[in-house]
């Protein structure tokens, strides 16, 4: 069995993912540069674990961030609101693709900030994180 890293796991997924959505749209090619997979459209980045360092490589463009539905992350979502709502271009997908139920969930802060009552935020945020089950570390060593 070979054994990969979880950030070659998230990068293999948002290829996947990708070459998925462009067989769909029609569009085509997708492009590898500055560790990001990139299409016209949006440039995507592997992030195993959350932190600024990597959120910081995103630019004017269009560009996801591909992490695990950990509780660590979502910590770091809620803990870093104020900070991840002021980057307009960021949209954050949390996968885990042992969950039984979604696999995936996805939220752009920027908007999410903007349509939401402030007072019910983390409620929201929690309710939307439980659609897909928490991966576990143990789990991501199966991958």
């Amino acid at each position: 069995m070979v054994h990969i890293t979880p950030k070659e796991y998230l990068t293999d997924w948002i290829e996947k993912f990708v070459r998925y959505r462009g067989a769909l749209s029609g569009s085509a090619g997708i492009e590898k540069k500055d560790g990001m997979i990139c299409t016209n459209e949006r440039c995507f980045l592997a992030c195993p674990s959350l932190n600024f360092g990597d959120i910081e490589k995103i630019s004017e463009n269009d560009t996801a961030v591909v992490t695990f539905n950990t509780l660590e992350n979502f910590d770091f979502l809620l803990n870093h609101w104020g900070k991840l709502k002021d980057v307009k271009n960021l949209t954050i997908y949390f996968i885990n693709p042992f969950s039984k139920l979604d696999k995936k969930w996805v939220i752009k802060p920027h908007v999410h900030d903007r349509i939401c009552e402030q007072n019910s935020l983390k409620k929201g945020l929690r309710s939307i994180f439980g659609m897909v089950e928490v991966i576990t570390y143990k789990q991501m060593d199966q991958l």
